[in-house]
């Protein structure tokens, strides 16, 4: 779905460019030494076998396709420690796995958890803040940072692009969605499709907010956001010490 979405700018086949590049780059010289891994990193070659009797089965039609969860493992860890807090009869609790954030109920003596955005040039301040509660937060990180850069190292050694367009001036996506699974994948999408400028892709999807940051050409940090995103974002800079994230991932 979210590749579909992106027309592949988020696709999760795209760790077998990254596991080639891996290997040493000397050894790729040009576009006839790419050709079977750019045919194998597609999320086209996966077929899911819906067939009652197969249970799902998935199949991968080229041999050198490779699948990389790194995009969405955080956010589904995250949904899965929930549910076994909801069905040990917790109702309240914030539980954070490398950037991917779930709530559900609110803090004690307050209605809503507040969360900070980190500047991304500077850890130790925020941006501002998120107020939610029965919901989830993720933000685009180093991975999808690595994964643009596997693809203009691609660009460099062909002469020519990828097909999968970002924006570079993107320092990192920010999405609001009803899962942590749902919002690590969308912020992902956000980061790695290009497709995202003036909230092209997060205000066309139900139950999703998003916040972009890109940096400007003097250095600051422009912030933009879908529509609905006031109902839950409070632009703010604050400082933000380590001290204080540990203590507020804390459930």
């Amino acid at each position: 779905y979210y590749s579909e979405i992106t027309n592949g700018g988020f696709d999760i086949t795209e760790g077998t460019l990254t596991g080639e590049l891996s290997k040493g780059a000397k050894r790729l010289r040009g576009p006839e030494d790419l050709s079977h891994i750019f045919a194998a990193a597609t999320y086209k070659n996966i077929v899911i076998d819906t067939n009652g009797d197969a249970g799902g089965t998935i199949f991968l039609n080229d041999k050198y396709t490779k699948l990389d969860l790194s995009l969405v493992v955080n956010g589904y860890v995250v949904d899965k420690v929930i549910e076994i807090l909801e069905n040990h009869g917790i109702s309240h609790a914030l539980v954070n796995f490398g950037g991917a954030i779930r709530v559900i109920g609110n803090p004690p003596g307050d209605i809503a958890w507040r969360i900070a955005i980190p500047d991304p040039k500077d850890n130790g301040k925020s941006i501002g803040f998120v107020h939610i509660s029965n919901g989830a937060v993720a933000v685009s990180g180093d991975y999808e940072k690595m994964l643009i850069n596997t693809r203009k190292e691609y660009s460099y050694i062909t002469g020519s692009n990828l097909q999968r367009p970002f924006d570079a001036d993107l320092l990192e996506a920010v999405v609001i969605a009803s899962t942590a699974f749902e919002a690590d994948a969308l912020a992902a999408a956000a980061h790695l499709s290009g497709l995202n400028k003036d909230m092209g892709l997060i205000n066309n999807i139900p139950d999703a907010e998003g916040i972009d940051l890109y940096e400007r050409s003097d250095g600051s940090i422009e912030v933009e956001t879908s529509n609905g995103i006031k109902t839950y974002f409070v632009q703010k800079t604050e400082s933000i010490s380590l001290q204080r994230v540990r203590q507020t991932c804390s459930f």
